[in-house]
């Protein structure tokens, strides 16, 4: 490759991203059809590792229901370091509140969840 103009990085750059999106879809249909989390082949493992954020804009709904003192385990407030960090849940500690509280608390964390492509673990055998 060294001997490619920069037009061909860029096209071969550009044909990779595109085949590796193809072999993404076909993994996650795969995965969906099988409603497994990993796929197994003679020489190689293909595992799922998921991604799931939290939409922290609906969260703060959770400081009508959950006590101030619960709430400030998992809520980091708007800060500066070097730049302005947003307020946030660590989910870490928040994700416990639905079993612990229920009913709204529950529903509204369920609704803030946020499915995330995730990435894959490939292994050859």
């Amino acid at each position: 490759m060294n001997d490619y103009t920069n037009d061909q990085l860029a096209a071969a750059w550009l044909g990779a991203t595109e085949t590796l999106a193809a072999v993404e879809r076909e993994i996650f249909e795969r995965l969906r059809d099988t409603g497994g989390t990993e796929l197994l082949a003679e020489a190689s493992t293909i595992v799922h590792i998921p991604r799931v954020t939290y939409d922290q804009n609906m969260l703060l709904t959770l400081r009508e229901h959950v006590p101030p003192a619960v709430i400030e385990q998992a809520f980091e407030p708007e800060h500066e370091e070097t730049r302005v960090i947003p307020a946030r849940f660590n989910m870490r500690v928040a994700q416990h509140w639905s079993k612990r509280f229920g009913g709204y608390v529950a529903e509204i964390i369920t609704k803030a969840r946020l499915e995330a492509p995730g990435r894959f673990k490939v292994t050859l055998k």
